[in-house]
């Protein structure tokens, strides 16, 4: 029985590296000297602040006077090694890195919560979107955010040493660095540790990592913007009315406001134009075919509620799904600018959930492709197939009230039309959206 089981390992972990290559030449990115792929200013500002760290000052000034960019530097600071060896061209290797590093991580995290057989059922439902594709080709922070997150909750959920909590906590607090509003996932880290033994130890541990990091920003916002709560969006007057104010980026009527900003790159192929509170539960369903396939992320979302019951590994990765996912919309929803790209991390953990979800029914089906390695809870079979279906009919019937409420007749015909070819458009769109991105003048050299 063991050499068995070592033998299935490896034919899944044969599987795994296949699925990686094969990502790795779909994604591969288009490097042109000179040139940032991604929207601007985002993008540029990302790369041109990295080169600038290198030569000791957070500054741009691709675009004009020398000025600190908006964003807070932890994506550039991430970026200096890249751009240091390959230029401003070079960012680009760094989101696409992430996206490789999120399958492995997928792969390792599936595989000691489930079955062998749920690692390359977890890297095809991470990796294998359209999200996942366009983002490791661009330079934007989204990707490479998404795969911090997971390695944190990675490291608190099947990590046993206290030093393991310490570098979750280090994680956290470099991604608050890289998006401040990340700051709120730190809840979903003391969640985690609250599923494993001593775990009020484990999150002092956690919080002591994190904390110095997260005062270090505030620092460094007081110094560049003059308060250690303000953030660029608010230094340069962002928002709805223009003025910077927490009131202009965040309120409740952007709940069923229509959106105030409607991104080009992750714009769904049926161009819905939903509010927030419409828009983002789609999106987390898998409606549109961009962050996952529909059925993938009911069923992962699925297991987050499953998971989040229990203790041990499993719980750990239950509770920290099920928070972040929670803060993040708690976050984003009365938030003034809408975009999927925000929803990345809470999807991709649904999708490595499935992933196990997946691998264990497969395996339950297929008893020689079970392993018995350790004993775990797994998803009962009946239950598995008393609520597939109607999970698999969740986001269809979203689609179809979201659409009745905020469309024309005409509309939510073209809708239920394009729903059906949504996966074939998706894909399109993807390579439309480098194509232009691919058009854009060159920057200026370094």
């Amino acid at each position: 029985m063991a050499a068995s089981n070592v033998t299935q390992s490896r034919w899944w972990a044969a599987a795994v590296t296949v699925l990686l290559l094969a990502f790795a030449l779909i994604a591969w990115p288009t490097v042109v000297p000179s040139q940032v792929p991604g929207p601007l200013p985002d993008s540029r500002d990302y790369a041109f602040a990295a080169e600038g760290l290198l030569h000791g000052a957070y500054e741009v000034s691709w675009d004009g006077p020398s000025h600190v960019p908006r964003y807070s530097p932890g994506f550039s600071i991430l970026l200096i090694p890249a751009v240091a060896v390959g230029g401003i061209s070079g960012a680009v290797w760094v989101p696409f890195a992430s996206a490789l590093l999120l399958g492995v991580l997928a792969a390792i995290l599936a595989s000691r919560i489930g079955e062998p057989l749920a690692a390359p059922v977890a890297v095809a439902a991470t990796l294998f979107t359209a999200a996942s594709i366009l983002f490791s080709r661009i330079v934007m922070s989204d990707l490479p955010s998404a795969c911090l997150v997971v390695l944190e909750m990675a490291m608190l959920a099947i990590a046993e040493p206290s030093t393991s909590f310490l570098a979750a906590g280090v994680i956290a607090g470099a991604l608050v660095w890289i998006r401040p509003t990340n700051f709120v996932l730190l809840g979903a880290g003391l969640a985690a540790c609250s599923a494993r033994a001593t775990w009020r130890r484990r999150a002092l541990l956690y919080l002591v990592a994190a904390m110095p990091l997260v005062v270090g920003l505030a620092l460094w916002q007081w110094s560049a913007y003059g308060s250690p709560l303000a953030t660029g969006y608010q230094a340069q007057g962002f928002g709805r009315d223009g003025s910077g104010g927490i009131g202009s980026l965040f309120s409740v009527t952007n709940l069923w406001k229509s959106p105030r900003w409607l991104v080009d790159m992750d714009a769904h192929p049926l161009h819905w134009q939903l509010p927030n509170i419409v828009l983002y539960p789609l999106a987390l369903l898998g409606s549109d075919f961009f962050l996952s396939l529909p059925f993938v992320s009911a069923i992962g979302l699925f297991g987050l509620l499953r998971f989040r019951a229990v203790s041990g590994a499993r719980g750990a990765v239950g509770r920290f799904g099920v928070t972040a996912l929670l803060l993040t919309l708690a976050v984003h929803l009365p938030y003034w600018y809408q975009a999927e790209r925000f929803l990345m991390a809470p999807a991709a953990i649904a999708n490595v959930v499935a992933g196990v979800l997946l691998g264990d029914w497969i395996a339950q089906r297929k008893p020689g492709l079970h392993a018995a390695r350790i004993s775990r809870p797994r998803v009962s079979r009946l239950a598995f197939d008393a609520i597939g279906p109607p999970l698999v009919a969740i986001p269809v019937m979203l689609a179809a009230v979201g659409l009745i409420r905020v469309s024309t007749p005409q509309g939510l015909l073209q809708g239920a039309v394009g729903v059906f070819v949504a996966a074939r458009q998706q894909l399109g769109h993807v390579h439309r959206t480098l194509d232009y991105y691919a058009l854009d003048e060159p920057t200026p050299g370094s």
